[in-house]
């Protein structure tokens, strides 16, 4: 099975560096509130999105949960779905 063709990688994938980070959240997720403190704490710039008002972009992403992170340069896309995976990305940074 090829991975490579996928439109969007999982949270596996490498780093995508000079990439813009999308945090997917919502108003009562308490995994969402760790991620962007993890995150501030860390010093990695974000941009939050709320999943409820964002419903174009959840479609273009295919997200599932709160919170995911898509991190993309453009032409690479790697999404990191849920507390796990988005835990997993920030502690590779």
């Amino acid at each position: 099975n090829d991975r490579e063709t996928d439109e969007f990688k999982m949270g596996d994938a490498p780093i995508v560096e000079h990439a813009k980070l999308m945090l997917f959240t919502t108003k009562t997720c308490v995994n969402c509130h760790q991620a962007k403190k993890m995150l501030n704490e860390k010093g990695i710039a974000f941009e939050e999105y709320d999943a409820m008002a964002s419903q174009d972009l959840i479609q273009q992403y295919d997200i599932m949960a709160a919170p995911t992170l898509i991190v993309t340069d453009g032409s690479n896309t790697v999404k990191y779905s849920g507390p796990v995976e988005v835990n997993n990305y920030i502690a590779k940074c």
